[in-house]
């Protein structure tokens, strides 16, 4: 199936909203606490909680602050 332009711009636009709500959400100044000297998914659930996001968020978040090459599956 096809992608129209449309559905293309309105994914742009779905992926710039999470962006933004994020830096709004869990700056990386409120994030910096909750991490560990080496990146641990474990980081995630109290980062969750203390920031009121979803897991997915905040493992997100985490990968972005990191500076070594990291994913999440």
């Amino acid at each position: 199936m096809r992608e129209t332009r449309e559905e293309r711009q309105h994914q742009r636009q779905e992926t710039q909203a999470n962006q933004f709500a994020i830096g709004l959400l869990a700056p990386f100044h409120m994030v910096d606490p909750h991490l560990s000297r080496t990146a641990h998914l474990r980081d995630g659930e109290p980062l969750r909680d203390s920031l009121d996001l979803s897991l997915k968020a905040s493992v997100r978040r985490m990968i972005e602050r990191r500076s070594e090459p990291l994913a999440a599956i």
